[in-house]
């Protein structure tokens, strides 16, 4: 009787022989049903007006934010923490360096 070991690995080969055997039709991506969608997103040559400035503070940042740029709001806290361990070890390192020469 095989060990454990030895029916895994034939349940494993047995399994990849079969992946191996079916074949997956290829997956075809339209590139034209793509430049449709983007034929909306063309630049006028006559620039909308300008807004007024109250306009512009009462719209919210995420909604000026062009989707595929990243939002970190976190980023302002993590930076405080980096500075502060970066200021305490900093401070360790004075020390150290004052009390040896001294």
């Amino acid at each position: 009787m095989p060990s454990k070991g030895n029916q895994r690995a034939s349940r494993q080969a047995q399994l990849n022989s079969r992946k191996k055997r079916t074949t997956k039709p290829p997956v075809v991506v339209d590139s034209r049903s793509l430049v449709k969608e983007n034929e909306d997103l063309t630049i006028s040559k006559n620039p909308e007006p300008s807004r007024n400035i109250s306009e512009l503070k009462s719209n919210s940042y995420t909604e000026t934010v062009p989707n595929n740029v990243l939002i970190y709001p976190y980023m302002k806290r993590e930076l405080i923490q980096i500075l502060a361990t970066s200021c305490v070890i900093f401070l360790i390192l004075l020390i150290l360096v004052v009390t040896a020469f001294n």
